[in-house]
């Protein structure tokens, strides 16, 4: 899937192959990606702070499908993560590309898989920060049920 990604820095590689340029912070903050799909430049984006806010539910679906897909051994985990929560996933690859529904449904084979790649690129860090806190806040429940003495069965009396 990477290989099919074409942004930036895989076309400076490719234009200057001995000399293919660090980041620069630009790139690091705003990750987007371009590629061309369906005959047309597509740019898969970073969720914008706004956007976050206001697909926060989508978001959320999204992330708790993905924090259930990290649990299995299994390869098409993070894909099953996106079509267990269809709607909210395709809500929000439309707003990060900026295309309609029905130009993503339309992609076939590895351009879909493209989108999907560089969608995923330009916006795991939102979603691997949100995992790592579920994840926290998993553990230290299940740490705080094992340390939690049992509850005690002596019955107090009543007061008649």
């Amino acid at each position: 899937m990477a290989r099919a990604l074409s942004g930036k820095r895989e076309r400076q590689a490719a234009a200057h192959p001995r000399a293919a340029a660090p980041p620069d912070d630009l790139e690091i903050l705003a990750p987007d990606i371009t590629l061309t799909l369906a005959g047309e430049e597509v740019t898969a984006r970073e969720l914008r702070f706004g956007e976050q806010l206001k697909y926060w539910r989508e978001l959320s679906e999204v992330t708790a499908e993905l924090a259930r897909a990290a649990q299995d051994d299994n390869p098409d985990a993070i894909l099953e993560a996106f079509v267990a929560c269809h709607d909210s996933f395709m809500t929000l690859l439309c707003v990060a590309t900026g295309k309609p529904p029905a130009f993503v449904e339309d992609l076939h084979g590895a351009q879909a898989e493209a989108l999907l790649g560089a969608f995923w690129s330009a916006n795991q860090g939102f979603f691997l920060r949100r995992l790592v806190a579920e994840f926290r806040k998993a553990a230290e429940k299940t740490a705080g049920e094992k340390s939690s003495p049992p509850s005690s069965a002596t019955a107090t009396p009543e007061a008649n």
